[in-house]
């Protein structure tokens, strides 16, 4: 949980075939609000791309792209709305989590 923020993430394991971080990149996180030049990956294969260019191709409303980014250091671990990034990924065979921001409360549109 992480009231000052409004709400909070869930963890649970990740399933045959889905993408999970490895609990020890998660014993030590920060999060931290979009700085701007942050670089995600979104598939293993992929390039890193801007995070910007990301929620584009994700189609993802400006209003939406805001949020707590995780990182383990300087490395980026995962973003809202675009979940882990591919480079922190457990290795195959490697028990994974992985997590998603639940808000305390949404505001009424």
């Amino acid at each position: 949980a992480l009231p000052q923020a409004g709400g909070g993430w869930w963890v649970e394991a990740a399933g045959e075939g889905e993408a999970g971080l490895p609990a020890s990149l998660l014993q030590a996180v920060q999060a931290r609000p979009r700085q701007g030049g942050e670089q995600f990956q979104a598939q293993p294969r992929g390039l890193p791309r801007s995070l910007k260019k990301c929620f584009q191709a994700a189609a993802m409303p400006a209003w939406r792209r805001g949020g707590l980014l995780l990182f383990a250091g300087d490395r980026l671990l995962w973003v809202p709305g675009l979940g882990a990034d591919a480079r922190a990924w457990a290795e195959a065979g490697t028990p994974g989590l992985k997590l998603r921001w639940q808000a305390d409360s949404v505001p009424a549109l």
